[in-house]
């Protein structure tokens, strides 16, 4: 039986576990639309916890 901490494929990429995050919004870019540190500490938090994808439109 799988678990959400098996390997897996989508297409051609190998991902460690099968963690994957859906697009989101967080309201959280400057007012040129660009990442804020905000937002890049929310990723870095998400890495560190273990997700490994994030599907975007």
């Amino acid at each position: 039986m799988k678990n959400i901490f098996d390997k897996t494929k989508l297409g051609n990429l190998q991902l460690r576990n099968r963690l994957i995050r859906s697009a989101t919004w967080e309201a959280l870019a400057d007012e040129r639309g660009h990442f804020s540190e905000e937002i890049y500490g929310i990723y870095d938090r998400l890495a560190a916890g273990g997700w490994r994808s994030s599907l975007r439109s």
